[in-house]
């Protein structure tokens, strides 16, 4: 990940330069592998179990959790959990953010053990379908009913002959099946040779429209389940009070027929008396 001089730039460098407003630019080639290699919380380079959310972030699963602790702990009112916040404020718990099932190069692991140098090494991972690094210079998505982390293009290859002859209409109610583990999902986040962001497919370190359009779908995903759920409360609150009405009418009945069948005994009882007092 060489620069000028073969210095190498790290992810907390770049947070800074972006951080400070500063007119200092970084090479989008560079920017692009320390995302796609490094921690968006830790800055620390990515090691399994990873992470991400449905903004295309990526984490060390461990950073997510002493984030979650620390939030709660300090309230998120130390500067940390602040700064904390800048980055990953819309995850609330685990449920937001999934465990992926990279695919780990070999290469990596025969250029650590020869002592290569940080801009020397292969990527760590790798798309399971085509081989490509995940090293910021292709695209990498996950699919979220499954976790499985590909390249874009190696999906869209793998899929294209379910999809490219396919109508908007017929996508809309639609399934694929994941390349790797067969999983179906929605065929509506396709459109030609390309992924449409916010919908199945998760487009990881994306562009602003992208993260955007991913936020916009994560946010109205979390609208519906807190109507659903008000939807079931209310249900539930009306079920139980239909139930009390109709145990209280049950004790109605049940009071009225032993009052009923008191009132019957008393009769039984008087016409008795009164049929031994004629008989005497």
């Amino acid at each position: 990940m060489g620069n000028d001089g073969g210095t190498i730039v790290k992810r907390t460098d770049i947070v800074k330069v972006r951080n400070d407003g500063s007119d200092a630019k970084v090479d989008p080639a560079i920017l692009a592998k320390v995302l796609a290699t490094t921690c968006s919380l830790s800055h620390q380079p990515l090691q399994p179990p990873i992470v991400a959310d449905r903004l295309g972030n990526l984490y060390n699963k461990d950073s997510i959790l002493k984030y979650l602790l620390s939030k709660s702990d300090s309230k998120g009112e130390s500067d940390a959990a602040k700064k904390a916040d800048r980055t990953a404020g819309h995850i609330r718990g685990l449920k937001d953010v999934q465990t992926l099932k990279p695919t780990e190069n070999p290469a990596y692991k025969s250029a650590s053990k020869k002592g290569e140098q940080d801009e020397d090494k292969p990527a760590p991972f790798i798309c399971p379908l085509n081989q490509r690094e995940m090293n910021g210079r292709h695209r990498f998505v996950y699919i979220r009913q499954c976790s499985c982390m590909m390249s874009s293009s190696g999906l869209i290859a793998t899929i294209s002959d379910q999809v490219v002859n396919t109508s908007k209409e017929q996508k809309e109610g639609s399934q694929v099946s994941c390349p790797i583990c067969a999983t179906p999902f929605s065929a509506s986040c396709f459109r030609k040779n390309e992924i449409i962001p916010g919908g199945d497919v998760i487009i990881l370190n994306g562009s602003m429209t992208e993260v955007q359009a991913q936020r916009i779908a994560m946010e109205n995903d979390r609208a519906a389940e807190q109507a659903k759920k008000k939807e079931a409360k209310a249900k539930k609150a009306e079920s139980t009070d239909t139930d009390k009405q109709r145990r209280k009418e049950e004790k109605r009945k049940r009071e009225e027929e032993a009052v009923s069948e008191l009132d019957q005994d008393i009769k039984r009882s008087r016409h008795a008396d009164q049929s031994d007092l004629v008989a005497h």
